[in-house]
């Protein structure tokens, strides 16, 4: 059964990113072209490797309002497209998802950017975010899923390599929920109890301390999320290799 985990303090900045299908593309002429896209759909499930995951409706209707949000290439702070507190950047939330619109600055990397997408060399989109509020649902104790419902936007716009980079961020998050859902007698006496390794005495010559069960479940996780991404790239060149035919 899902159980919901209001944050009370920042966590670690995480991003998530859309490579296909292609979500951006350039409209306009001359100096006044726009990138265009989604940087979120709404309801579509993502594999994060540690869990599953999917983006609420209204999830971004708060920060987007309210918070200085950058556009940038890459999520580099040094590479900005847009902002939109100058008006420069357009964000909104339809049926689909998270969209946006950024007028590109007539600078070396917006320039180098449009070039990119325009060719095709650049085709993903990401969003960095702060998890405000997210639910939690274990029924599958091998994949939880994750409902992101309200969150904290930092920047949105195109990225080189839609992937995900920041796995241990996932991981801590996971770990974050399943800690803050435990009752509070339960939590206290953990805190008070000395662990079974400092109870045992150390192992002497070769041998080799035990794997604990959790961590045994999160490695097997992380193999079936790994064999997952590498079929769909196989797909991915599959389909790829059948249009250069």
């Amino acid at each position: 059964m899902a159980k919901e985990a209001e944050k009370t303090q920042i966590p670690d900045i995480e991003q998530r990113h859309l490579a296909f299908p292609v979500e951006i593309r350039v409209e306009g002429e001359g100096k006044a072209k726009k990138l265009v896209g989604y940087a979120a759909v709404f309801n579509s499930v993502t594999d994060i490797g540690w869990f599953r995951e999917q983006i609420e409706p209204g999830c971004f209707s708060d920060t987007i309002e309210d918070d200085d949000i950058r556009g940038l290439f890459n999520h580099d702070s040094n590479l900005i497209l847009g902002r939109n507190k100058a008006k420069t950047l357009r964000l909104k939330e339809d049926s689909k998802g998270l969209w946006f619109e950024i007028d590109v600055p007539d600078t070396q990397v917006g320039r180098d950017t449009l070039t990119s997408v325009e060719r095709g060399d650049v085709s993903g989109c990401s969003f960095a975010f702060q998890t405000l509020a997210d639910a939690w649902d274990y029924s599958d104790e091998d994949s939880p899923f994750r409902t992101l419902k309200k969150v904290r936007l930092f920047d949105v716009g195109p990225v080189t390599y839609p992937a995900y980079p920041d796995t241990s961020v996932a991981a801590r998050s996971l770990e974050a929920a399943k800690k803050a859902q435990k009752p509070a007698e339960t939590r206290e006496q953990l805190s008070q109890t000395p662990t079974a390794a400092a109870d045992e005495p150390r192992a002497t010559g070769h041998e080799s301390p035990s794997v604990p069960p959790e961590r045994q479940r999160a490695i097997a996780r992380s193999w079936r999320s790994l064999q997952r991404r590498k079929d769909r790239n196989d797909e991915v060149l599959k389909k790829l290799k059948q249009a250069e035919a």
